[in-house]
């Protein structure tokens, strides 16, 4: 059961990441480059052998923020049909 434990941060990492998506939804570019950040941090942990546990939660949580920001603030292009429609219902 003590093995479950480091599965549980990380998953509640990406849970408050989920939840943050939908107070913040348009920062975008600034999570990519914080989740570049992130990784690069991580790798260089990995290659030192170091315990980088700050860097993968980090992770986890911009994955979580990341995996909601195309429901939470779609971009669609000009031409989309979302542009032409109106709010009167047909049937």
């Amino acid at each position: 059961m003590s093995n479950l434990r480091p599965i549980i941060i990380l998953l509640m990492a990406m849970i408050f990441g989920i939840i943050i998506a939908f107070s913040y939804p348009a920062y975008r570019i600034s999570a990519y480059i914080a989740l570049s950040a992130c990784t690069a941090f991580f790798i260089r942990g990995l290659t030192q052998k170091k315990n980088e546990l700050f860097p993968l939660i980090l992770l986890f949580f911009i994955y979580g923020y990341l995996s909601m920001q195309p429901y939470v603030a779609p971009e669609f292009p000009s031409d989309h049909v979302i542009h032409y429609a109106d709010g009167d219902k047909w049937i």
